[in-house]
């Protein structure tokens, strides 16, 4: 299948999902190609760290990184945008946050209520709408510190806003959070 200059990726629908074959309906490309390589690269070296901080075996550890790169295909297969490494910044904060519990089936315990915790905030923050404000409040708050002209990437994405405009933001995200 071929898309359009400027267009939409081709894809099967699939309910609410956009569903994209590789090579079906997008072409093998060697910047992807490599970026992947990279990506399998990094989660590798999340062996170690499970071994030594959770105390798994080899074999279970490599598993659950292999499990977590197919998981991490599907974003892609059913249409839905992935911005790598979102999660690596917090991967100190976890290693010292599950050192405080006995290195085994507590110590994975902790892990797991941390991320339950962390996907139902996720949930809350999208379901609510809160998610929509916090990215509204954040774009706001960084254009009105920063007070400059914007740049060359914010005029293109239609980013610009001034102080009067902001006023007009938040009264739209009001009026998005009450529908």
């Amino acid at each position: 299948m071929k898309r359009d200059f400027g267009a939409e990726q081709p894809y099967t629908p699939l309910g609410p999902f956009k569903l994209r074959i590789p090579f079906v309906h997008y072409k093998f490309a060697w910047p992807d190609y490599v970026q992947g390589l990279l990506v399998c690269a990094v989660c590798l070296s999340a062996v170690p760290m499970l071994q030594e901080y959770l105390g798994m075996p080899f074999d279970i550890a490599i598993t659950i990184v292999i499990l977590n790169g197919i998981l991490y295909c599907t974003h892609v297969l059913l249409g839905d945008p992935v911005v790598p490494g979102w999660v690596t910044p917090a991967i100190p904060i976890l290693i010292l946050y599950v050192s405080q519990f006995e290195t085994g089936p507590d110590r994975m315990h902790a892990l797991i209520a941390f991320e339950f915790m962390l996907g139902f905030l996720a949930f809350v923050l999208g379901a609510s709408g809160l998610g929509l404000l916090i990215v509204g409040l954040y774009s706001i708050s960084s254009s009105l510190i920063s007070q400059s002209v914007p740049t060359h990437a914010e005029k293109s994405m239609g980013m610009e806003i001034s102080l009067s405009q902001s006023n007009e933001v938040l009264m739209r995200l009001k009026a998005m959070w009450e529908i």
